[in-house]
């Protein structure tokens, strides 16, 4: 399974996700910028997409209405390391109250993963920021973060557009 992503304005991603009904397509925006989301084994149809391998993941792309991309750079010589402490930390919060979705994106062409989750509503993933599930040390335990990790991580957080 593959994720490819693309930008653009918010009325251009609206008529490509209209264009192309019978594909998974997730249409995303923000103050700043708007994401359209294709989940498909393939290719995609963008013209120039950002690509990733989901490489773990549950729940469907069609319901929830609050998305998170948590943004972390990895080193190639990391990688394994980095999807073997995702795997615990996923496991933690799949069962989580008004978790939709959940995937581990692996770049093809760049360093940076994507941990993409869907959440029925925002306070929902607020609840969980503040619960100790969240807690992020545990993915991080044991691993010298500045040898796997060259720059720091950064999230961006999304309403769903239907």
């Amino acid at each position: 399974m593959n994720i490819h992503i693309t930008f653009g304005t918010e009325d251009y991603l609206a008529s490509l996700k209209n264009s192309h009904r019978k594909q998974r397509l997730l249409l995303m925006s923000n103050l700043n910028s708007s994401v359209l989301l294709h989940e498909t084994d393939g290719k995609s149809f963008f013209n120039e997409p950002k690509s990733y391998q989901v490489i773990n993941g549950s729940g469907k792309l069609t319901t929830g209405n609050f998305a998170v991309l948590n943004n972390i750079p990895v080193r190639e010589e990391g990688r394994a390391l980095f999807e073997d402490r995702y795997r615990y930390q996923a496991q933690l919060i799949e069962q989580e109250k008004g978790l939709q979705a959940i995937r581990l994106l692996r770049p093809t062409k760049r360093d940076t993963y994507i941990i993409f989750t869907l959440w029925q509503r925002e306070t929902d993933y607020n609840t969980w920021i503040k619960s100790k599930t969240s807690n992020q040390k545990k993915i991080y335990e044991g691993i010298d973060k500045t040898s796997i990790f060259p720059r720091p991580s950064y999230v961006a957080t999304y309403t769903v557009l239907k």
